[in-house]
């Protein structure tokens, strides 16, 4: 399975979620399935920044874009799920991926021994408490898992059992900081395409690229759309 097929997975649950969530009245398997799209972006995140990380250039536009998208949805998503244009409750996934992006570069631009790892390692919760404060989806719990995924990646080895103990360790977080629920087991779901990941770009565009990087605020602006007129 290529990086392909796992952006199309994870854009076609994560719109199956927003779906059950505004027209189906939370329409419970919808949502078990929609628990499959955030850990498969936040391991394509982590693809990302690999692939970027030893080109400046092209790693801040990457972390631009994220940025600049994430401003664009912020007002659609807040009036799509909280009915007003401005809530400051919830912030869209962009965010969170984008201070992931910021942990990621952080602990990859400190290579000088162990203690300034570790020193990185705290710069990069307190990063992530800071968000959850702040009230990014999924908040810490998510900048967690995705910062797992990254770790994970420096290894060659057991990736399958790293992925599987990283998914159950941001379930436990997450239950704690929020709440337990049925629904949350659908994550483990996410397991699925991203152990049989084979590494491969797939077939790849411009075209595909800005289209993968605009479905986040058209799909928002079209389901607002849908809601205003219904």
């Amino acid at each position: 399975m290529n990086s392909l097929l796992l952006k199309i997975i994870a854009i076609l649950f994560m719109t199956i979620d927003h779906t059950g969530s505004i027209f189906l009245n939370s329409f419970e398997l919808f949502k078990i399935l929609g628990r499959i799209a955030f850990p498969v972006f936040g391991f394509l995140l982590v693809e990302g920044f690999n692939h970027t990380r030893n080109d400046k250039r092209r790693h801040y536009k990457y972390l631009f874009r994220i940025l600049i998208l994430a401003l664009i949805s912020e007002a659609f998503y807040d009036k799509l799920f909280f009915n007003k244009y401005l809530f400051f409750g919830n912030q869209n996934i962009l965010f969170t991926l984008f201070v992931a992006l910021i942990c990621m570069r952080i602990y990859d631009s400190n290579k000088e021994n162990i203690f300034h790892k570790i020193e990185s390692l705290f710069i990069v919760i307190y990063i992530g408490i800071i968000a959850h404060v702040l009230s990014f989806d999924y908040g810490l719990p998510g900048i967690l898992l995705i910062f797992g995924y990254y770790l994970i990646s420096k290894y060659n080895k057991n990736k399958s059992l790293l992925y599987i103990t990283n998914t159950l360790l941001y379930m436990i977080v997450f239950s704690f900081l929020y709440e337990f629920s049925f629904v949350l087991l659908g994550t483990l779901l996410s397991l699925i395409p991203i152990c049989l990941y084979n590494g491969q770009r797939g077939y790849n565009s411009k075209i595909i690229q800005y289209a993968f990087y605009l479905y986040y605020p058209l799909h928002i602006i079209v389901m607002l759309i849908i809601k205003t007129l219904t």
